[in-house]
């Protein structure tokens, strides 16, 4: 383990809100973090059964949906009473030629 990511350890717990956290990138940061004692809450807009609770719970929520950004943080605080740090790792994946988006498509990325 590199000396940066050992540092985590060092900071005082933080509520810590991660999109994207269903897998990938998002999940491997969500566990780290909350094996390091952080409070974790990650987010994927469709959480599948089972998906959760685990080391943290995965709440749902669609970043381009300002409603449901603005539920999943209520919840959050309303848990903990506080969200200290957000990571933003939602993603979108698109496949074919870029000429090929719709300009509907476009306005959502």
């Amino acid at each position: 383990m590199g000396c940066y990511l050992g540092a985590v350890a060092d900071i005082q717990p933080k509520v810590v809100l991660i999109t994207g956290a269903s897998s990938g990138l998002g999940k491997a940061i969500g566990l780290r973090l909350a094996k390091a004692g952080h409070t974790v809450f990650g987010t994927s807009r469709k959480p599948q059964l089972g998906e959760g609770p685990g080391p943290f719970p995965l709440l749902a929520m669609d970043v381009t949906n300002e409603a449901s950004v603005n539920a999943a943080v209520a919840e959050i605080i309303k848990r903990t009473g506080r969200l200290d740090v957000v990571i933003n790792n939602a993603g979108l994946g698109i496949q074919g030629p870029a000429e090929d988006i719709t300009p509907a498509l476009a306005a959502q990325l």
